[in-house]
């Protein structure tokens, strides 16, 4: 298969791209908008704060100049003839792994540089967004999504260099982050209790209601998936499990700015 993938002409690849990303985009999107609804019924939404007028429309537009930037960016890639293909289990194992620490800490870097005063411009699309749906997880402008793809498409690059990438470990790796981000960002407390816990969040996933509070609040927790870089660089919240533990209690946030017992104040605009 590795080889097929990588001897494709551009049409053919455009072809391919177009209907893996958007496949994945709309059954992550029935997923997340799913789950949420089901977890709203149990009591476990972690904002009772009604979107902005017009948020689903602004989300489904960002969500559409995303794929814009990547399907031809990707297809463009996957056609250019110099991605090189490995074989083997242990490739596979290792391509998944380092592709999503790799993605992590790039992310980290990247989301902490645009909430930086002179670059917010990029991201202030995303951040339209108070309280997110599963829409908003792609919803960006065309800038920012130039990162997205920079981070998407590096393992290719890196593993090509290194002598060959595993195609089905990085296919794990872009469906599991392409599944996570859109689904992640639903307003109800989907994940169990155990990543509510400094731990858990670090070695296996953050609760939803970690990134909730980014959106919410602004300027911490700029970490995709995991913990473990925010827990590096000290940029977490110090109430994000009592706020993770109360959805999930079905007692959620009632305004905005709202933070649990002894929480710090949250930002209101770009760091400096």
């Amino acid at each position: 298969m590795g080889s097929w993938l990588t001897s494709l002409g551009f049409a053919e690849a455009l072809a391919l791209v177009a209907a893996y990303s958007i496949g994945l985009t709309l059954f992550s999107l029935a997923a997340g908008f799913s789950a949420e609804r089901a977890m709203q019924r149990r009591g476990r939404a972690i904002f009772a704060v009604p979107l902005k007028r017009g948020q689903l429309r602004t989300e489904a537009l960002g969500t559409a100049l995303f794929h814009a930037v990547w399907i031809p960016s990707a297809a463009a890639l996957l056609a250019s003839g110099w991605l090189r293909a490995g074989e083997g289990a242990l490739l596979e194992v290792a391509t998944f792994f380092g592709s999503m620490i790799g993605f992590q800490a790039f992310y980290w870097f990247l989301h902490r540089a645009m909430h930086l005063r002179p670059l917010f411009f990029i991201h202030r699309w995303h951040h339209e967004s108070l309280v997110t749906t599963p829409l908003t997880g792609f919803s960006m402008s065309p800038l920012e999504a130039i990162g997205w793809v920079v981070g998407f498409l590096g393992p290719l690059v890196v593993g090509s260099l290194a002598g060959g990438v595993g195609v089905w470990g990085y296919l794990a790796f872009l469906t599991f982050a392409w599944y996570g981000n859109i689904v992640g960002h639903a307003n109800a407390e989907l994940m169990p209790a155990p990543t509510s816990t400094r731990w858990g969040s670090r070695l296996f996933s953050n609760p939803i209601a970690y990134h909730a509070l980014h959106h919410a609040r602004f300027d911490r927790h700029y970490g995709f998936a995991t913990a473990w870089m925010d827990a590096i660089f000290g940029t977490q919240w110090e109430d994000w499990i009592e706020v993770s533990e109360r959805a999930r209690a079905g007692r959620p946030l009632t305004k905005i700015r709202e933070r649990a017992r002894g929480a710090e104040p949250a930002s209101e605009g770009p760091s400096v």
